[in-house]
């Protein structure tokens, strides 16, 4: 059986500083007050199970961070690289069955219009484990029942295409995914209360260990210029898994050196598959920066689902290509309307789809997740 959830959310915003204007959601107090911690233990009868939750905390297993690198992927810095002072990590560097969550509840304003989640996940990817055996890291936003919201939910264990490998003396099979952006859209939350939720596990039989990372940060999602050395270079966002410049440009890094004066634009796609379009005209030192676009044209569901179908509902008539993470192309299929796609031959995890029109452009890109 395949779940196949395909993420989108909300977005707001708040500054970074040394000490956190919005109640420590971005743990700038250098502690975890105004978050509700819990300990229990991974359950392997569905992916995310978690089981004997008792409110609460215990040695290492919720921790502030100030710096220093994961203990086993050495290229995962605790500290989220485009984040303030401090992050939060859960789990240890003990294996086990054991899990942590923490929840933030936060009543959504008006001008609550930008935030940025991101996330690290370190994972053993244990041989002959079940995938709902294995560590896995969750994030979730939960309504004001308790229930999660489907389209909030992004779910990662070693089966996940996003997971990379590296080799560690002593904890061997190591994935990881590095720092990356969640980016949550969704108007409609203006004047509710939700509680954003993250879990975090070891193996169900108790020989292998997950860590996870999350940090709250605000930084403007705009094309800055800097001067680096010799060269003039044009920076998109850190930390969103796909950029693709304009059609003239066609580049897909997160930064052009030494443009020349004119105008750019980029779609950058979040973690949990929501795309922005960002635009700036660049003259000498300076790159003035048009309104921030949302991307949505493309309505894909169910979310999740348990079958090995995908809906897809437009207006735009356009052929969708659905890439791996290693850019390598495994399916294409020309949309408009309502169309059903068969997605039961894709493996557990993350996959980019990209909608291009007739004249070769893309206009639309998202995040497609499975979990068999």
């Amino acid at each position: 059986m395949k779940i196949i959830l395909l993420s989108m959310g909300v977005l707001f915003s708040f500054l970074t500083k040394a000490q956190s204007s919005l109640n420590n959601i971005d743990f700038e107090d250098g502690d975890s007050s105004n978050w509700n911690l819990s300990i229990g233990n991974i359950c392997s009868t569905y992916p995310g199970c978690f089981t004997n939750e008792t409110p609460g905390t215990a040695a290492l297993r919720h921790t502030v961070n100030t710096g220093g690198y994961d203990p086993d992927a050495y290229v995962v810095p605790k500290l989220c690289p485009w984040g303030g002072s401090y992050s939060f990590q859960l789990g240890d560097n003990s294996s086990g069955t054991n899990g942590e969550r923490a929840y933030y509840t936060h009543t959504f304003a008006a001008d609550d219009t930008l935030m940025n989640l991101s996330f690290a996940f370190v994972s053993n990817d244990p041989a002959g484990h079940a995938p709902n055996q294995m560590p896995y890291f969750l994030i979730e936003i939960l309504d004001s029942s308790g229930a999660p919201i489907p389209s909030s939910v992004d779910y990662y264990n070693a089966t996940d295409s996003t997971m990379i490998d590296t080799i560690n003396v002593g904890w061997n099979n190591i994935k990881f995914i590095n720092w990356t952006r969640y980016v949550v859209y969704d108007p409609s939350f203006v004047g509710k209360t939700y509680t954003f939720r993250f879990t975090n596990t070891d193996c169900a039989l108790g020989g292998h260990k997950g860590r996870a990372y999350i940090d709250f940060t605000k930084d403007s999602l705009a094309l800055v210029l800097n001067t680096v050395g010799p060269n003039q270079i044009l920076q998109a966002p850190q930390g969103f898994v796909s950029y693709q410049w304009s059609s003239n440009i066609n580049d897909t890094l997160d930064n052009l050196i030494n443009p020349a004066t004119g105008f750019y634009s980029v779609d950058i796609t979040s973690a949990n598959g929501i795309t922005f379009t960002l635009s700036a005209f660049v003259s000498g030192t300076t790159a003035i920066n048009e309104d921030l676009k949302v991307k949505n044209k493309f309505t894909i569901f169910p979310n999740p689902s348990n079958s090995g179908n995908i809906t897809i509902e437009t207006n735009e008539k356009a052929t969708v290509f659905v890439y791996d993470l290693h850019g390598k192309v495994l399916m294409n299929e020309s949309v408009i309307g309502t169309r059903v796609l068969d997605v039961s031959n894709l493996k557990s995890g993350n996959y980019i789809m990209k909608f291009v029109n007739d004249s070769g452009n893309i206009i639309e890109t998202k995040r497609l997740n499975v979990i068999e």
